[in-house]
């Protein structure tokens, strides 16, 4: 069995496959842990011309900013920052 349009076999979706749905997709969302927006200018540098919307998640809650990284936090306070940044996401869907 293949997937339709691809010479993929079912349930083997290529790399290819991604970029035709993000390019097809009505809307497209590309979450950025932080401000220098890896995510959205690979997913730009892909797919010319894709208008995904931009959700900053560090800009959803409030933390000490003087940390460097998400590994720098407690897993609990990880945990409730990610739960409150996908009910803010949740919520505007």
């Amino acid at each position: 069995m293949e997937n339709a349009g691809s010479s993929q076999p079912a349930g083997k979706a290529g790399a290819n496959d991604g970029y035709e749905v993000a390019r097809n997709a009505q809307r497209v969302i590309a979450l950025e842990g932080c401000f220098i927006n890896c995510a959205s200018r690979m997913m730009h540098g892909v797919i010319v011309g894709l208008g995904a919307e931009v959700i900053v998640a560090d800009r959803l809650y409030d933390f000490d900013r003087s940390k460097f990284g998400i590994e720098e936090m407690p897993a609990e306070q990880t945990e409730a920052h990610a739960r409150t940044g996908a009910q803010k996401i949740a919520a505007t869907l």
